[in-house]
């Protein structure tokens, strides 16, 4: 004869849900104080996406980043949580373990510290502040809309500065003399001696940053934000020029190393645009198509600096060359 359990009973361990969601309730309560000591160290660590150099910042960095693991290992313990190690983690980490062998192989060789600093690790810190964020959206799902739009707002700010920049307004260039004092963003064409090189007359903007290729890469992370909706849906009228207008951004910022990214995620937009709704798609690659080729032709000038770059001349990518295959040959 068997015995069946009754509704709500606690027969051989299991549960009811509500004593289920008892306990999840209880379990989140206990772990209030350390989900909000994760948003802390969330937002702390995108407080130098827009704050000028200072010496603070790198001193304390590393700190911030133990403290983020600390806190992200104790809260994924109390919460006892589902956290996935999704793939690009995963390769990133890989990646991290290849930079960190070739660190320590060519230490010698290339005078390089193998310290716990951001420029040696910083894969491993996308990767902390990622399980932060994964904590925080377990706790309150709502919080994945919000820390995406607090990034694509600060990307937003920092482009709105880069466009105005790379208008010439004075008190955008000001900005940039404040946020970058060792280089004029609309003299990259001379030299030091004063002597006028190729791209003379070209303005590459640096936003909210000391270097073109940070806003080149914001603007190429608030595309992938607004893009990824091309997963599951077409991109509205505003998406695809908020979209458009990253892209753009992200060229204007004349960061040769990101032209490769920056080619592939425009190829990645227009076939999903088309494949998404190959009607309307069709139009959004036109228009892009358009805007693209006007932007050539009235900014040419100030583009030249990438535009008039010689692979095969350029003295700046030939010593990156050279200096390259010598330090691949050391290591």
């Amino acid at each position: 004869m068997q015995v069946q359990a009754a509704p709500n009973s606690n027969l051989s361990g299991l549960r009811s849900p509500g004593e289920m969601v008892s306990a999840h309730a209880h379990r989140l309560r206990g772990v209030q104080g350390l989900i909000n000591w994760n948003l802390f160290n969330l937002l702390l660590v995108l407080i130098p996406m827009f704050t000028p150099p200072n010496d603070f910042f790198p001193q304390v960095f590393r700190y911030v980043m133990f403290n983020a693991v600390v806190s992200g290992i104790f809260t994924w313990w109390r919460l006892n949580s589902p956290v996935q190690l999704i793939w690009p983690m995963r390769m990133l980490l890989l990646v991290q373990i290849w930079l960190t062998i070739c660190s320590f192989i060519s230490g010698l060789q290339l005078g390089r510290t193998n310290d716990f600093e951001t420029a040696n690790y910083f894969l491993v810190m996308i990767v902390i502040f990622y399980f932060n964020g994964a904590m925080i959206t377990y706790v309150w799902p709502k919080y994945r809309a919000v820390l995406l739009n607090l990034l694509l707002g600060i990307f937003t700010l920092s482009a709105v500065v880069g466009v105005l920049q790379f208008l010439t307004v004075p008190p955008a260039l000001a900005l940039a003399r404040f946020y970058n004092a060792r280089a004029d963003i609309t003299a990259w064409g001379v030299d030091a001696s004063g002597v006028i090189v190729h791209g003379a007359g070209s303005v590459r903007a640096i936003g909210l940053g000391t270097v073109p290729e940070w806003l080149a890469f914001q603007g190429l992370l608030a595309w992938g934000i607004i893009s990824s909706r091309l997963l599951y849906r077409q991109l509205k009228p505003w998406e695809f020029l908020a979209a458009m207008f990253f892209l753009m951004v992200a060229l204007i910022a004349q960061s040769r190393v990101m032209y490769i990214s920056l080619a592939i995620c425009v190829i990645a937009f227009l076939v999903l645009l088309v494949r998404r709704d190959p009607k309307r798609g069709s139009l959004y690659v036109v228009s892009f198509a358009v805007c693209g080729m006007l932007l050539g032709i009235v900014a040419q000038e100030r583009l030249s600096y990438a535009f008039g770059t010689n692979l095969q001349t350029d003295d700046t990518l030939r010593y990156r060359q050279e200096i390259g295959w010598v330090q691949a040959y050391q290591i």
